[in-house]
């Protein structure tokens, strides 16, 4: 399986455009009736989304961006700057976008890991450990199908310490591409974060994955440092950035 090229192929579903186009040196406007709803595993719509590697920037937008698409067009130029195209964006659309890292998966490093799989028995466990590192979440009827469902797909790895699960992952919804790709969540217990635990129990998910023949993926917030790096020490590259603005 070549991680890199269904990432590729992933990313070009979700901007609504051709893989060749993101290989391609240049800025290309797309648009993507899919920017017109919230997709599966999204909690909004994001009416205009831009992905750059620098060299190349493809503007995906849907109805309501139409017009802040057209105006990117005509300032923005191959090899752009980040942070000339945030700039952009926010004087356009009126607010700041959001800025994700889209990683591509190389290769898992070798690794002693403690993480193992949770079945249905671990839910009691699970759900107090929802609870902790969500404490504002007050509604939980929907936890246990959640939970269930990530077991039945074998995405449900954690880290016990002492009996208490510590840190464990989760998984969204595809919106595209479902059974070829996934992209993984970890959460871990504040106080016992900095002791590789996640990677634990990321790795156990990545090899879970692979072995399904089913291509790992990450993302993460540009301010998240702690994201980014475990995403490095577990065999991710960045290959992209996508500023995204829901109007």
């Amino acid at each position: 399986m070549d991680c890199y090229e269904t990432t590729l192929c992933y990313y070009a579903r979700w901007l609504g455009a051709e893989v060749t186009a993101l290989r391609a040196v240049g800025v290309r406007a797309v648009y993507c009736s899919d920017r017109n709803i919230a997709l599966p595993g999204y909690s909004k719509q994001d009416d205009l989304c831009v992905w750059t590697n620098g060299a190349t920037t493809i503007i995906s937008y849907g109805d309501k961006a139409a017009a802040e698409a057209e105006a990117l067009m005509r300032v923005l130029a191959p090899h752009t700057t980040l942070e000339r195209l945030a700039t952009e964006m926010a004087a356009r659309c009126g607010r700041t976008p959001a800025h994700k890292i889209k990683y591509g998966f190389v290769r898992l490093p070798s690794m002693v890991s403690s993480a193992r799989a949770l079945t249905a028995e671990d839910y009691p466990s699970f759900e107090a450990f929802f609870k902790r590192c969500n404490p504002k979440c007050a509604d939980l009827s929907w936890l246990h199908d959640y939970y269930d469902s990530l077991v039945a797909r074998e995405l449900a790895w954690g880290v016990y310490v002492g009996g208490l699960l510590v840190s464990a992952n989760d998984a969204p919804d595809m919106p595209f591409m479902s059974g070829q790709v996934q992209e993984i969540g970890i959460n871990t217990l504040v106080e016992y974060r900095g002791h590789g635990y996640a990677k634990m129990a990321c790795a156990a998910a990545i090899q879970s994955l692979l072995g399904r023949s089913i291509c790992p993926l990450w993302s993460t917030g540009a301010a998240n440092v702690a994201s980014q790096r475990l995403a490095a020490s577990l065999g991710f590259e960045r290959i992209g950035n996508v500023l995204s603005v829901s109007l």
